[in-house]
């Protein structure tokens, strides 16, 4: 899990998926809440490794990050009033653009542990989801590509099989 001092800062580019944790830090309660979601960020970090980026505000810092979120005009304006929540995007904030990626913003409904087990479930969902769709475009493509998925190993003369309809055949289709 990787944790900034400002969501600009510089994030793990590769990941397949991003999480914001967004909430407001002079409101007592959300920032009560900020237990229940680290922990659960953590679980979530350790399931899915460098697949995923994860981002908590450091509370130190939290007046910067505010800042941050609000130079995003359209991403603030669907997020204003419905804090606390997650932030679940295909690109990092710095090349975020509220609604042209693949983001969404999955606010607590309520503001107890249960609205926090919630979100994570559907951001658990969402994070699955968009890291096969990664997979699946990060894929290797060419001949040498097609040449490695036509390999087989078979008992056979040699035990070596080449497909050659997959090597030769029409690239698949996405």
């Amino acid at each position: 899990m990787w944790v900034t001092q400002t969501y600009l800062g510089s994030v793990q580019e590769d990941a397949g998926v991003f999480i914001y944790y967004l909430y407001e830090d002079y409101n007592r309660l959300q920032a009560e809440l900020t237990a229940a979601v680290q922990r659960a960020l953590e679980e979530m970090g350790d399931a899915y490794r460098d697949a995923v980026s994860l981002q908590m505000p450091n509370p130190r810092y939290a007046g910067q990050i505010e800042a941050e979120v609000r130079e995003n005009k359209a991403l603030w304006e669907e997020v204003m009033g419905k804090l606390p929540g997650l932030l679940v995007a295909t690109a990092p904030f710095t090349r975020l653009k509220w609604p042209n990626h693949d983001c969404y913003y999955l606010p607590f409904n309520g503001k107890d542990r249960v609205a926090v087990a919630e979100a994570i479930k559907a951001a658990r969902l969402l994070t699955n989801a968009n890291l096969q769709v990664w997979a699946q475009n990060s894929k290797p493509s060419g001949f040498g590509a097609r040449f490695k998925d036509s390999l087989e190993l078979k008992p056979g003369i040699y035990g070596i099989h080449l497909d050659l309809k997959r090597l030769f055949g029409s690239p698949k289709r996405k």
